[in-house]
């Protein structure tokens, strides 16, 4: 994928964005997506426990955030300043 293209640039927009969004904005908004999967998810998943494509719809959320949680704990929050010594 060249620099150019425009895949590759909505890619640098997403990584940039990420960047820019302060470690204290981001747990209010891991608290928000968290309650939100508790009052919504929790009685949908009740709701549909037979249905299959439920399941893979789960499964497929599961494996994408485990990936980018890992990927986030992985990148410094903060900017670290060079040091002088």
């Amino acid at each position: 994928m060249s620099p150019d293209s425009p895949r590759f640039r909505g890619l640098s927009f997403c990584a940039d964005t990420v960047r820019l969004v302060s470690s204290a904005t981001g747990r209010r908004i891991h608290l928000i997506l968290m309650l939100v999967w508790v009052v919504v998810g929790l009685p949908v998943s009740f709701l549909l426990r037979q249905s299959v494509p439920w399941l893979v719809f789960l499964s497929v959320y599961a494996i994408i955030v485990g990936h980018w949680s890992g990927w986030s704990a992985e990148r410094p929050s903060e900017v670290e300043g060079q040091s002088d010594t």
